[in-house]
């Protein structure tokens, strides 16, 4: 899909936006931009069996890096900044 919006094939295109920052932050392209607020955002989940003895201990890390800023600098890191 970037490659038609770059031989312009196309305008724009849609898709979940971590998708897209992956995309570009793989091409390390500046020639695109991603415009957000427009559609709700929403979280990712994991799948633990039931009883899982290390939900709590996951739930409560996520939490922490939550909480510390740290989540967004991994999604900056991987998926490069964006708006």
């Amino acid at each position: 899909m970037l490659e038609a919006l770059a031989d312009g094939s196309c305008d724009a295109v849609v898709s979940e936006d971590h998708t897209l920052m992956l995309a570009i932050q793989a091409l390390g392209s500046s020639r695109f931009r991603l415009v957000g607020g427009i559609f709700d955002s929403f979280d990712f989940g994991l799948a633990l069996p039931p009883g899982s003895r290390i939900r709590e201990p996951l739930n409560t890390a996520i939490l922490q890096l939550r909480e510390a800023g740290l989540l967004d600098e991994i999604k900056d890191r991987w998926f490069g900044e964006h708006e």
